[in-house]
């Protein structure tokens, strides 16, 4: 049973009463109780007139995001309130998905050979590692999908797979599987990107039926499938596989890096589409052989050696970056940051300063804004001392 736990007592236990009282034994074996979803700090009631209809949200957002944005990250039998933000961010993660399998339904048209006598959802035996790493990165979600949803750690569940499929299967598995699709390896990738999407949809059906259903169709239409369950509904749930774990290590360094540097570029406002220099330094030796795969992913020229300027240190690895900026350009960016510096850090300092906060709110919503005025302060100060700078 799946109820509320505001009618714990009022359903639940009388439910379990009357069972035992008139058929002699309990109606069910377990009982999953959800939190509320609060309008501000208020419980959602007929009678104070503030229900949403999800009508409202489902003709804007799509079913599949409205339910995603409901359980994603919420704790279990925690309330939770339903934010633009929250709904954004599941529409762009349905956005994400629907992009992802678009572009792997191209490959399949493109590549017809790789599913003769093959199917979607037969594991590819690939000799690339980026391949072998991804197959052996879908075991670890499939596995902890699996633990998540046993343990009904629903919201976990969803934060994991969101994990896996924008930060590491489109994000960098996607990215590094374009060359070889125009290479002699095409027919390698091609499988490997269908099997990893197949295990994707089975996996969060469960969360979002709509979107996956059709994209499952389209797909086992093209490749084909092993079974005869003509839904994801009925569809065997997957198994995991054993995991290379010295490759999952190895990538991790080279993921963390090109992460790193991604980063670094976005803070310091370098144009997505113009390269930068990178020189990598420090423990290198996992991602000596990664360097083309590096510079390809970050639009960078990656080269091994101390490099000037600050180092971002990830895993023992320093990563320094230069960019040619236009100085003027550069100049406005930096009083365009800290103008928004300010406002932030005056937005803390006012709420800290408000009557009664300190003493009514809860110790700890206190505590994250006293560490809120701390960094925006930090940062204003960063900003002010890198004008202050000499610049050629």
């Amino acid at each position: 049973l799946e109820t509320g736990y505001d009618i714990l007592f009022f359903w639940v236990a009388r439910m379990i009463m009357l069972g035992l009282e008139h058929m002699g034994e309990i109606p069910f074996g377990t009982v999953y109780l959800h939190g509320l979803v609060k309008a501000g700090t208020v419980k959602m009631s007929k009678s104070l007139g503030n229900v949403v209809s999800p009508v409202e949200f489902i003709e804007d957002y799509g079913a599949d995001a409205l339910r995603y944005a409901l359980v994603h990250g919420i704790a279990m039998g925690a309330d939770s309130q339903l934010s633009q933000n929250k709904l954004d961010h599941a529409r762009n993660f349905a956005n994400k998905l629907w992009n992802i399998s678009r572009f792997v339904l191209k490959q399949v048209d493109e590549h017809p050979e790789a599913f003769k006598g093959h199917a979607a959802d037969e594991r590819p035996q690939p000799k690339s590692e980026s391949a072998r790493w991804i197959l052996s990165r879908t075991d670890a979600a499939v596995a902890e999908a699996t633990r998540l949803i046993d343990g009904y750690l629903f919201g976990e569940y969803l934060v994991a797979l969101e994990a896996f499929i924008w930060g590491e299967l489109a994000d960098i598995y996607v990215e590094l599987a374009k060359p070889s699709l125009r290479g002699a390896d095409a027919v390698e990738a091609v499988r490997t990107l269908v099997y990893v999407l197949d295990r994707v949809l089975r996996l969060l059906h469960p969360s979002m039926p709509f979107i996956t259903e059709t994209i499952a169709v389209q797909l086992w239409k093209r490749a084909g499938k092993s079974d005869d369950a003509r839904s994801l509904v009925v569809s065997p749930w997957p198994k995991a596989g054993e995991r290379d774990l010295a490759l999952e290590e190895r990538f991790g360094a080279f993921i963390d890096v090109v992460r790193a540097i991604r980063n670094v570029r976005q803070e310091g406002g370098v144009d997505p589409s113009g390269r930068v220099k990178v020189s990598l330094a420090g423990e290198t030796a996992a991602v000596r052989d990664l360097l083309a795969q590096i510079a390809e992913l970050t639009h960078s020229e990656v080269t091994l050696g101390k490099g000037e300027g600050t180092a971002t240190v990830v895993r023992a690895i320093e990563i320094r970056l230069v960019a040619e900026r236009d100085e003027a350009e550069e100049r406005a960016r930096l009083e365009r940051d800290l103008d928004e510096a300010r406002q932030m850090l005056q937005r803390s300092r006012d709420l800290l300063a408000k009557p009664g906060f300190a003493d009514k709110a809860p110790t700890d919503v206190v505590a994250k804004e006293k560490a809120k005025l701390q960094e925006r302060e930090g940062r204003v100060r960063l900003l002010e001392a890198e004008l202050k700078k000499p610049r050629a």
